[in-house]
Order: C-alpha cells, then structure tokens, then sequence
C-alpha cells in the first residue's frame, strides 16, 4: 500500500546484513521518503501474497535499525571536511 519497491528493499537488507555499507543507505535515501523501508505500516498485506512466506515488514524494520547504526553520507562529509582542514592546519 505504501508503494515501497521490496524487492529491492529485501536485496538491500541481505547486503546490509552481509556488510553494512553507507553505499546501500545512499541507495535507499535516493528513494522518495515514502517509499523508504521505514514508510512501511505493518499492514501484513505483503506477507500475506508473498510466495516465499517472508515477514517481509519484520526485515524492513531490521534494514531500518542496521540503516540507522551507520554515519549518513552528510555525516561522513562533514568528518572528511574537518580532517581535511586539520591537515592543512586552519
């Protein structure tokens, strides 16, 4: 209902859970907000059709919670930028 891709939600969580990576929260920020992993409303309708039986809103929890352990992009930035100017000494 919410319009969120899972497929391409579930592929990121199985890569964030091999190796977490800022690269996958990128990818998922690039969505719009609504579609994001944290969108989802446990409505269980997914669940319900999935061929496979997956608890497809439990994962989307998970990928947000490993999502939100890492630095965003800005963050890792901002931390590259001051490094950077302590190097040059200002």
């Amino acid at each position: 209902p919410q319009g969120i891709d899972i497929p391409q939600m579930l592929e990121f969580y199985n890569e964030m859970r091999i190796a977490p990576s800022t690269n996958v929260t990128m990818r998922i920020d690039a969505y719009p907000e609504s579609c994001q992993p944290q969108s989802c409303i446990n409505c269980q309708s997914c669940v319900n059709i999935c061929p496979q039986g997956i608890d497809i809103p439990k994962h989307l929890a998970d990928l947000v919670n490993i999502s939100n352990k890492l630095p965003s992009w800005a963050q890792i930035s901002k931390q590259r930028e001051e490094a950077a100017k302590r190097l040059r000494g200002e």
